[in-house]
């Protein structure tokens, strides 16, 4: 499947507010006590050093990806 750059914008934009997405529920969930504890606290380290810098870092590749143009 080809994909544009402007398609490859859109996606690197999705990735981005998942993230902000997934970072308001877990503050949530952590601030009304809902979520509390040591599954909470690895969650959110693992979210933050493994997960969250890989989807960042994909999106930034994203949208630094170059095009060539097909005949």
């Amino acid at each position: 499947m080809l994909m544009s750059g402007w398609a490859m914008s859109g996606a690197a934009a999705q990735v981005r507010s998942l993230d902000g997405i997934m970072g308001r529920i877990v503050s949530d969930l952590t601030s009304a006590g809902v979520w509390t504890g040591e599954d909470a606290e690895r969650f959110e380290r693992d979210w933050h050093d493994q997960v969250r810098s890989r989807l960042l870092n994909a999106a930034s590749k994203m949208d630094h990806i170059q095009y060539e143009t097909m005949d």
